[in-house]
């Protein structure tokens, strides 16, 4: 195809260029190209690098009820990404060759996008025993026992110096269990419910900190929420502490009083903070102390999310995560490059994958967004089978209007305005 009329996004400025696209590749982008090829006329329309999410719950195998890999990969190009990171706390655990590479099999068969794959650290994310890191080290992007934490300081070091040995990623949950559903504070306070508190995340925050700068290993903290958190992370690259962080878009647009308004739809873990703390992801996201907007996508059934004390953590945010942060660059709040930085280029390059830039060679991976495309968000995804989300109805301005994958167009966005 030759996608022409567009604006396209190289080396952090939008030029207008046509891109033609060959046997899943880009094979040229220049001024005017012709050819016998399909023509994609996205006169008006952005081209972006393909956003890749560092951090998505697919629940296969074994919880297909809450998403599988279809739903979640349809849910992810209506969002803008063109490859999801999925998580191991599945059903069996992704922990060793037989069911990693299971997993992957489905990924190419039933994904509408790239599906990657995180091995856990540890056998069965039970903290007691390391993962066979060589066997399985070739088939996956990194390690994580996400939704749990690595409770043994001595099990979590020998993780970084086996992922270091290994050039993989070693992903952080950082927390220290609390018995609470919410952030504890004003809103727990007045709704009488156990609260969680900032200290339970940033205290081991601290502690993977300290390991990667004994051992010059890299660590990746996971969705940070807190304001300590940010301290934290940023005292550590001001030092050369080879760290990097993600934060999510719940995290730096909604507080606890979320939980007041829409109770167990808005119940995540690490749970939506204060005020104070939403800003100070946010101002981390604008100075670059957090590398990566994530959506720690994690979809449950109705039945699930109906009590805040008897729900499952996790909220739906792979088709709602590009559009709000479009919405913020027409409001002046971060720069388009900065959206592709967070979304594309450095969880790329966290992950050691090509990617995160438009050049002729490099896989025709597109994110196409319609900046000028007003929406409201509707209460319940299109897509995905995760429950309706906490952003519902809010209005907005910014949208993906297509995505293609290795040059197919995997989505498209037919919607009429508003």
């Amino acid at each position: 195809m030759i996608l022409k009329n567009g604006q396209v996004f190289i080396n952090g400025k939008l030029i207008k260029e046509d891109i033609l696209v060959k046997e899943n590749k880009i094979v040229k982008v220049s001024k005017q190209i012709e050819g016998e090829l399909p023509i994609v006329d996205i006169t008006g329309k952005i081209v972006l690098p393909g956003f890749i999410d560092i951090h998505t719950h697919l629940r296969t195998p074994g919880q297909e009820y809450k998403e599988n890999i279809e739903s979640g990969t349809k849910a992810a190009v209506a969002g803008g990404f063109t490859a999801v990171c999925a998580m191991p706390n599945t059903n069996p655990v992704l922990d060793n060759k037989k069911e990693i590479a299971r997993f992957l099999e489905r990924g190419k068969k039933e994904g509408v996008c790239k599906v990657f794959a995180f091995s856990s650290k540890t056998f069965q994310q039970q903290g007691r025993e390391l993962v066979d890191f060589e066997a399985v080290s070739d088939m996956v992007i990194g390690f994580s026992d996400d939704g749990q934490p690595v409770v043994e300081k001595d099990m979590m070091e020998k993780a970084l110096l086996k992922g270091s040995s290994l050039n993989k990623t070693i992903v952080s949950h950082c927390e220290v269990k609390e018995d609470g559903h919410i952030n504890k504070g004003e809103v727990s306070e007045k709704l009488g419910i156990k609260g969680i508190s900032n200290k339970s995340e940033w205290q081991m925050v601290k502690r993977e900190i300290g390991l990667a700068k004994r051992h010059n290993t890299p660590v990746h903290i996971a969705h940070v929420s807190t304001k300590e958190s940010v301290n934290l992370i940023a005292e550590a690259k001001r030092n050369g502490a080879p760290v990097t962080a993600e934060a999510c878009p719940h995290h730096f647009l909604l507080t606890d009083k979320a939980v007041e308004e829409m109770g167990a739809i808005a119940k995540v873990n690490p749970p939506l903070r204060s005020e104070a703390d939403r800003l100070a992801v946010l101002d981390a996201i604008k100075t670059g102390v957090i590398d990566a907007v994530a959506t720690d996508h994690a979809p449950h059934s109705p039945e699930e999310k109906m009590e805040v004390e008897k729900s499952p953590f996790g909220i739906v945010g792979l088709e709602t995560t590009a559009k709000l942060m479009l919405d913020l660059v027409n409001k002046g709040e971060l720069t388009l490059a900065k959206v592709v930085e967070l979304l594309s280029e450095k969880p790329h390059k966290i992950l050691g994958l090509t990617g995160g830039e438009i050049k002729q060679g490099v896989p025709a991976d597109l994110t196409i967004v319609d900046m000028d495309k007003e929406y409201i968000i509707e209460e319940k995804p299109r897509f995905s089978k995760g429950q309706k989300t906490p952003f519902a109805f809010k209005a907005g301005k910014g949208d993906v209007h297509m995505t293609i994958v290795d040059g197919n167009i995997a989505y498209k966005n037919n919607e009429k305005e508003g």
